[in-house]
């Protein structure tokens, strides 16, 4: 007589934090500038949302992990910053004056007011897991200024471990970044991580890609063309691993 396979239960739950965990109290073209005016910078808060993603990606593909063994994160800001501002529409701008706003927002986003939760029940969730027995880690592309705001923001006791592309550097969706959240809670079925993130190829795809389990965290249902329902995840409140 056979038996059907038992898939084995949840040990482990990761989560990605920009977008399923924390995000921006106020969009970032609105403060950047806010900063800027401060200094008596003026910039198109359209124009600066317009060509702040696309600098992102060209910065984050010449000086991956925010400048990981190269210049750090705070340069990498600076540039990135910089540069954003000027493009939207404020022309070139003193390496003195660059350099404070720069260097103010930089330290602004390492504050908890900067943040706040996406789902206000992520702290309560957490906690009945963790009861449950349940590990529960951090997988961010972010750099080490998330530790200190999860702390500010009470979150960081939910946590085993936090790991951070601007530490490691490498990032999602290298399975790598995977591989040491396997190692470090000695997972030999990666089945038995799950884990939940925004982003359908470096949160969802790259985790099934190891053989974990994955939630793509939809909350304003984005990708109901792409994935069924049970593979997506609205809402905090929702999650049930028992």
């Amino acid at each position: 007589m056979t038996f059907p396979r038992v898939r084995p239960v949840v040990q482990v739950l990761s989560l990605d934090a920009m977008n399923t965990l924390i995000k921006p109290r106020f969009p970032i073209a609105q403060l950047y500038s806010q900063f800027a005016r401060a200094h008596n910078v003026n910039v198109n808060e359209s124009d600066l949302a317009a060509v702040f993603p696309p600098l992102f990606k060209s910065l984050s593909g010449s000086s991956p992990c925010y400048g990981f063994n190269k210049e750090g994160p705070r340069s990498w800001w600076s540039s990135l910053i910089v540069n954003a501002l000027e493009r939207a529409g404020s022309g070139p701008i003193s390496p003195s004056v660059a350099a404070k706003i720069s260097n103010e927002l930089y330290d602004h986003y390492a504050l908890a007011e900067a943040w706040q939760l996406v789902d206000e029940e992520i702290p309560s969730v957490l906690s009945r897991l963790r009861l449950k027995g349940i590990a529960i880690c951090v997988i961010s592309n972010f750099d080490h200024r998330l530790k200190s705001i999860l702390t500010s923001m009470g979150l960081s006791d939910h946590f085993q471990m936090v790991v951070l592309s601007g530490e490691l550097g490498m990032e999602k969706p290298d399975r790598r970044v995977f591989d040491t959240v396997l190692r470090h809670f000695s997972l030999r079925d990666s089945s038995t991580l799950l884990h939940i993130g925004d982003d359908l190829d470096k949160d969802y795809r790259a985790a099934k890609a190891i053989g974990a389990r994955a939630l793509l965290f939809d909350p304003k249902d984005k990708h109901s063309d792409s994935l069924d329902e049970h593979d997506r995840l609205r809402s905090f409140s929702r999650l049930n691993l028992f």
